[in-house]
């Protein structure tokens, strides 16, 4: 860590003022959002490097720990590094606005949910979110992602595959009562008027946006 550098709560980063008790089950929430992170909290063309310096790896472990009681070391250094230096603070912030002013929750749509839930939820903590992160849509193999990428019709079916994986996650739980997706992807046709697209951030008006599609009454979800 660089000599002089900000503590993690002087970077804005950390629990919520007005947060929330632990995460319930995903069977007792009654609204969620749909996240993606890369294009959304994380800028795709964002890079960070790692340190190999022993001592500033230890003193960087050593007050994340100060700050969240969490022992990041035993995770890759590149994805501790990556959420601490790489999320947006203002897209972090407005989807902080999301989930307080609509009563949400998280499910993580995005392909970091190949990630262990533990892991994902104490990476989620580094800003604050890991008290409203409740679950994952169907995870896939990641290796197939990377086949389907590589070719422009298998990326087409990859914006498809997530659409379904919304819409069968809202099969499969009753409870939810409105949801938003938010991505940089296309996900429309399938989610109409319950979907945000970013591009690279997260914004002030798209949040509002997120809120007022999220506390509309009688709003009907997808059926077979």
């Amino acid at each position: 860590m660089k000599k002089g550098r900000a503590s993690p709560e002087k970077l804005g980063r950390g629990p919520a003022l007005g947060g929330r008790s632990p995460a319930p089950s995903p069977e007792s929430v009654s609204k969620v959002v749909f996240l993606d992170i890369d294009g959304v909290l994380q800028p795709d063309n964002a890079r960070i490097r790692v340190t190999e310096e022993k001592k500033r790896l230890k003193d960087f472990y050593k007050s994340l720990y100060k700050s969240f009681q969490v022992d990041y070391s035993v995770y890759s250094q590149m994805d501790v590094m990556t959420v601490y230096h790489l999320w947006d603070k203002e897209s972090v912030a407005n989807l902080l606005h999301i989930l307080n002013s609509s009563g949400a929750y998280i499910v993580l749509s995005s392909s970091w949910r190949i990630f262990p839930m533990g892991k994902m939820r104490d990476l989620f903590k580094i800003h604050g979110l890991d008290k409203y992160y409740v679950d994952n849509t169907m995870r896939e193999d990641f290796r197939l992602i990377e086949q389907l990428r590589a070719d422009e019709e298998g990326y087409k079916s990859f914006y498809v595959d997530r659409v379904i994986e919304i819409l069968e996650y809202l099969k499969n739980h009753p409870n939810i009562e409105n949801y938003v997706a938010i991505d940089d992807m296309n996900l429309i046709p399938g989610l109409e008027n319950h979907f945000i697209r970013a591009s690279q951030s997260l914004t002030r008006t798209q949040a509002e946006e997120a809120v007022e599609i999220l506390n509309r009454e009688n709003d009907p979800i997808p059926s077979e």
